[in-house]
């Protein structure tokens, strides 16, 4: 028998197959529907044999057979592929015609529509697994299915439609105008898939959704400013408002833009930053140009090449395009930088980073010339710090530049690069291979950068170059999964070698309860002064992964379940677990009381350009705090399950601005309802002007603070709770704190705001404890400024902490968690970085 006399015979008995596959069952029943109509009802659709399935009317069996007599037996393409058939049905088991199957593999959704008697088909699917869900106009999505596919008979699948409501929303532009053909993307966790809809003429979707499930909605088109926002089932909104984009052009000056090697733009919203790098080549006609920009109130930062930080207040209405032009005016005459290496030789090719007022502009601002001089504006300023970073010699960093400017010239001197050569030991003494080193060489305004992260090789060495001599922050981290890490302060002198030793590791599991019930999933956090260890906590509770023995303070977060896209706000819950004693494969068990808590506002919230969020702040030793965005403008209920027992406070914020709320505080103690009443805000006014960074925010008698909302900055106005007296403060980067009161009738003192440049403190600390939790705290002494409470709440971490004080003495206390360690007493004046060592 010739391979053409077989491929002949497979293809007759194929085609045979296939039209005893689909022989026509028992046709299905006609009967009254609950509203008098007739109905197609299937019966007893969960006794269905997948051998027999319905009869597809769409199968066309004659042309099946015709392609199956095909005598050529290397055309095989289907060899490998299957079908699929099913049925989709409502949850009271009826028939669901007209419906959409889909079915996924990977990323891909492949639609198929239902018939008249709510049954579907699909062919030509490769063998393998496949997901599949349904939705219907009148009905949401059903819950996934997955099924496999191949060369046998399929299997039947019944996919049951969830019962749903129907929601009409409108989409408008600010005018309130419809927008037709808008995009909504309707998403509900616990329904599979996603729907899109389109906007008609008047700007009307019907939304069909699952009651009591949490809905998401994404509103694409252009030129309007995505849309993205969650909402409860009950809240959903009847009119959603869309954005047009604004845009920022920046122009080049002609004579500027061949001295610009890298502009940097950053726009600074307050609930959004946005920074862009350009290079020369991305200009159009000398012109950088930012679509898609929300319409907000920003302030924008250009830096490039050697002029001066340009810093522009902008306020982008919808569409509006708004034209920079850089370098803006400029009075000052410019500081000549010369670059000098060790022999005293000029420099070439330095690149030199200017940072102006401690973070008000931070960029590139260009290469020294041939002979290591570079022409630099906006280095008088105070608290101007200046960075040249070449291949050849150790980087050189230079703080508070106006000071040691001699006339019009800044002189730099480089020094030679030290390496440090680093032997990684386990506890057993051997070599660890692949071990990650970093070393902390360059403190820059409150960021401490690392240039060097090499592994260690075969010997468990490894070598840190292009370091300065003097004191750096190493980290040494296990290159083998597991989290084991030693966090230590070295000094380092030119070609030095050290040997670390690694702490031995284990795993750790165990499980974490609520008065004895799994809590939500989430993750653990295990820290031990800098170095960190996180595990994930699972649906039941339970967590396992590996760390090294020691003592922590362990933190559970809870996973958020909602998110707004308008703030960086989302439920959570974070739960401080205690210290714990590690040990090698020992279990852990955390549990604590908790109870479940329902906040209610019932009243309507001020319109405001950002989502508002709930936080609780536990007061006590323990920073348990949760928070929950509020969408809704009245009647909300807000749920915290499992909110540990003591005693919490309450605030309402929405952007950088704090809303006050009675009762301020409660206690938790057992399941419960509060209600909360917004208190009346009353403008309070301020003789003077506001820069664009600086922030207000009301102080308590413990000195923490709550955001107070700047309604204008020139004169300077601030909302202020309604009938409230109290203290405020005012800070900026660069600026001492400006402290102030405010009596029942709204007068303020001091009656105007004069922001005055500020002393700063640093503190490092020369010998790190292993392990340990270190912070330091601020007391004022004689002639210093400021409340007492508040500098006594503010706790900063050590080295990167830079603090703006008012001139005069202070006593700085060092802790270890709690236990007070040691203490200086120092004295600043006006203008002075004082450096204070441990």
């Amino acid at each position: 028998m010739t391979p053409r006399t077989i491929g002949l015979a497979l293809s007759v008995c194929l085609a045979a197959i296939i039209i005893w596959a689909f022989q026509r069952p028992e046709s299905p029943k006609v009967s009254p529907s609950a509203t008098g109509e007739s109905v197609e009802t299937v019966p007893e659709l969960h006794e269905w044999d997948s051998a027999q399935p319905p009869e597809f009317t769409d199968l066309d069996l004659d042309r099946v057979a015709e392609e199956s007599s095909d005598d050529d037996p290397t055309d095989d393409e289907d060899a490998d592929s299957g079908r699929l058939a099913g049925v989709v049905v409502d949850a009271s088991g009826n028939p669901v015609p007209g419906a959409t199957v889909y079915w996924r593999r990977w990323t891909m959704d492949h639609p198929v529509t239902t018939d008249s008697a709510g049954r579907f088909a699909a062919d030509g699917i490769d063998s393998g697994s496949v997901e599949l869900y349904a939705t219907s106009r009148s009905c949401p999505s059903s819950e996934s299915v997955t099924t496999e596919v191949g060369d046998f008979d399929p299997e039947f699948v019944t996919l049951v439609l969830q019962e749903g409501g129907v929601h009409r929303v409108r989409i408008v532009d600010m005018r309130g105008d419809p927008i037709e053909d808008a995009v909504l993307i309707l998403r509900q966790p616990g329904c599979a898939g996603q729907r899109v809809i389109k906007s008609d003429a008047q700007g009307e979707c019907e939304l069909v959704l699952r009651p009591d499930l949490l809905a998401k909605i994404n509103i694409v088109l252009d030129p309007y400013y995505p849309f993205s926002e969650s909402f409860p089932w009950r809240e959903l909104p009847n009119e959603i408002a869309l954005e047009a984009d604004a845009s920022v052009r920046v122009v080049i000056l002609e004579d500027a833009i061949d001295r610009i090697d890298r502009l940097e733009v950053l726009m600074r919203s307050p609930d959004n930053t946005q920074q862009m790098v350009f290079g020369p080549g991305d200009a159009v006609d000398g012109v950088f140009h930012f679509r898609r920009v929300k319409p907000d109130a920003y302030s924008v930062r250009v830096i490039g090449g050697p002029f001066p930080p340009l810093i522009v207040e902008v306020e982008l209405a919808d569409s509006e395009v708004r034209e920079i032009v850089y370098p803006g005016p400029s009075t000052e005459t410019p500081v000549t930088v010369e670059v000098r290496g060790p022999d005293g030789e000029p420099v070439p090719g330095a690149h030199v980073y200017a940072q102006v007022e401690r973070g008000r502009a931070n960029g590139s601002r260009g290469t020294t010339d041939g002979n290591g001089r570079i022409a630099l504006y906006g280095l008088r300023g105070p608290n101007t710090d200046l960075r040249v970073v070449t291949g050849a010699f150790a980087e050189h960093r230079v703080r508070d530049v106006a000071s040691r400017i001699a006339g019009s010239v800044l002189r730099i001197d480089l020094v030679d690069v030290s390496t440090l050569t680093v032997k990684v030991r386990d506890a057993a003494g051997s070599p660890v291979v692949g071990a990650v080193v970093k070393a902390w060489s360059h403190q820059w305004g409150n960021v401490t950068v690392s240039f060097n992260e090499p592994r260690t090789d075969a010997d468990g060495l490894c070598v840190l170059g292009r370091l300065r001599a003097g004191r750096h922050q190493l980290q040494v981290q296990s290159g083998d999964g597991r989290t084991v890490t030693r966090r230590l302060d070295v000094g380092v002198a030119v070609d030095e070698q050290i040997t670390v030793t690694l702490p031995a590791s284990s795993t750790v599991s165990g499980g974490v309860t609520c008065r004895g019930r799994p809590v939500e999933p989430g993750g653990l956090e295990f820290k031990a002064g800098r170095a960190s260890t996180s595990l994930m906590v699972g649906d039941d509770g339970l967590f396992s992964g590996g760390i090294s023995r020691g003592t922590y303070r362990v933190t559970y977060r809870q996973a958020a379940y909602a998110r707004s896209a308008r703030t960086s706000h989302a439920n959570r819950l974070v739960v401080d677990l205690g210290r714990v004693n590690v040990e090698p494969d020992a279990p852990l068990e955390f549990d604590y009381d908790g109870y479940d808590v329902t906040v209610v506002l019932a009243e309507a919230l001020p319109k405001r350009r950002y989502t508002p969020y709930l936080r609780l702040d536990a007061i006590g030793d323990r920073p348990h705090f949760c928070t929950a965005p509020v969408h809704s403008d009245g009647g909300s209920e807000l749920s915290f399950p499992n909110l540990p027992a003591g005693r919490y406070r309450v605030s309402l914020h929405a952007g950088a601005a704090t809303m006050a709320v009675e009762p301020r505080e409660f206690e938790v103690g057992a399941d419960q309802k509060i209600e909360l009443k917004l208190v009346p805000s009353t403008p309070v006014s301020f003789a003077g002007s506001l820069p664009s960074e600086a922030k207000a925010e009301m102080l308590d008698a413990s000195g923490r603070t709550a955001s107070l909302g700047v309604v204008s900055r020139n004169p300077v106005v601030i909302d202020w709770p309604a009938g409230d007296s109290g203290n405020g403060v005012i800070t900026m980067v660069g600026y001492a704190p400006f402290f102030f009161s405010v009596a029942k009738n709204g007068a303020v003192a001091p009656a105007a705001i004069r922001l005055t440049p500020s002393a700063t403190i640093e503190v490092d600390v020369v010998d790190l404890l292993p392990g340990a939790e270190l912070s330091f705290r601020l007391t004022p002494l004689f002639g210093a400024g400021g409340a007492r409470s508040y500098w006594a709440h503010q706790q900063f971490q050590p080295p990167w902490s830079v603090v703006d004080v008012h001139t005069g003495q202070y006593r700085i206390t060092l802790y270890n968690g709690e236990t007070e360690l040691d203490t200086r007493d120092a004295t600043v004046a006006e203008g002075d970085r004082l450096r204070v060592e441990f």
